[in-house]
């Protein structure tokens, strides 16, 4: 039986729900006016979301019985066309069910040889009952679209997980569907150094350095599963490998429609915390680092001393210093002196807070101002 419960303002808050107003076009377009539709109301699209349940039904290799309760979005959209409104929420419960259904029908072709720790009596007709949990990231509209992202997982036996990602995008004034490159090209520089540094900003990605250790930033962002435009960017969305020993997967990152731009003067940018002294001057490497050159900055401009001239920009703040980017790659966070950077493993050193450091995550590169 299905059931329903209407989550309250507060509990959507409390999970990362936004609940939108018209709020902007696509990429980082400036939010048209609201307008009238054809049918004579305004366009302003509002959505709201419950969760209800279903139970699917499979079965193993040897013919055991396998009850899956699926909690699901059930979504109502106001403020668009009926059918429209109609579509997008059946195709977003019907992308979620579908999708944990194809994946449960697959123990078909196993035997699933216990059930909540409980061998199954030879011969038995009781059912292995398990449920898939449901958690919502998105909801609500950016621009003229509607979008809702979701995460489940249910888990048989004692070790087969089944993580999930969903994610729906709808443009509610025509009813057609969204792809990811109508928000986010990445051969793109400017949006590819944008996406790499919100990965490099992920806390499991930074610890590793890169996931997993033969994959590249711009290989792991091209494999993300779902996308959600939201007011502060582009969610991608990855399921975690359950049989993978890697321990710096990703599995969400933010990706903001625009670089935010900096106000400069002569020792460099005064936006953000880190402005004390600012990133500008000459960087040279620790000796735990890999081998490297010191660089000169001289916004927007960085010189290498082998030669190599990049553009940087300001990318935003992160944990008391100031990030940022080039030539699609991040350039490296820069911390002034008493800010303390939480070191990853996979840096030889230790950290040196009485000084201005200059820290790339990616490459694993602690440089210092000389």
């Amino acid at each position: 039986m299905t059931q329903r419960r209407v989550l309250s303002v507060l509990s959507l808050a409390a999970i990362g729900i936004l609940t939108l107003g018209l709020a902007g076009c696509q990429g980082g377009d400036t939010p048209p006016d609201e307008t009238e539709t054809s049918a004579g109301f305004d366009f302003d699209p509002k959505i709201e979301v419950t969760e209800a349940t279903e139970t699917l039904a499979a079965s193993d290799e040897a013919g055991l019985p396998i009850e899956l309760t699926v909690t699901y979005p059930e979504v109502e959209v106001t403020g668009v066309e009926p059918q429209i409104a109609d579509d997008f929420a059946a195709s977003v419960s019907d992308d979620h069910l579908s999708r944990v259904d194809e994946q449960l029908q697959k123990y078909s072709g196993i035997t699933l040889a216990e059930c909540g720790g409980e061998p199954l009596a030879e011969g038995g007709d009781a059912p292995c009952e398990r449920a898939a949990d449901l958690v919502v990231e998105n909801a609500g509209v950016y621009g003229d679209y509607g979008s809702v992202a979701t995460r489940s997982g249910f888990i048989l036996g004692s070790r087969d997980r089944n993580p999930q990602v969903h994610a729906v995008t709808t443009n509610l004034k025509t009813g057609d569907s969204a792809a990811l490159d109508d928000f986010l090209d990445l051969s793109d520089a400017g949006a590819a150094a944008r996406a790499t540094a919100a990965l490099e900003a992920a806390e499991n990605w930074a610890h590793c350095g890169r996931s997993p250790a033969d994959e590249t930033a711009d290989g792991y962002l091209a494999k993300a599963e779902a996308f959600s435009p939201t007011e502060e960017g582009l969610m991608l969305l990855w399921a975690p490998d359950p049989t993978s020993t890697a321990q710096c997967q990703v599995d969400k990152v933010v990706v903001p429609w625009t670089a935010p731009e900096p106000t400069e003067d002569a020792t460099g940018p005064t936006s953000g915390p880190a402005t004390a002294e600012g990133i500008a001057g000459r960087w040279c490497p620790t000796p735990e680092s890999p081998e490297a050159t010191c660089v000169a900055v001289a916004l927007p401009t960085a010189t290498y001393d082998d030669g190599t001239v990049m553009e940087i920009f300001a990318i935003g703040d992160e944990a008391g210093g100031f990030a940022y980017a080039g030539d699609g790659a991040p350039f490296g966070t820069y911390y002034p002196a008493g800010v303390p950077i939480q070191i990853p493993d996979y840096y030889p050193g230790a950290d040196l807070p009485e000084q201005d450091r200059l820290w790339n995550g990616q490459t694993g590169v602690m440089m210092t101002r000389e």
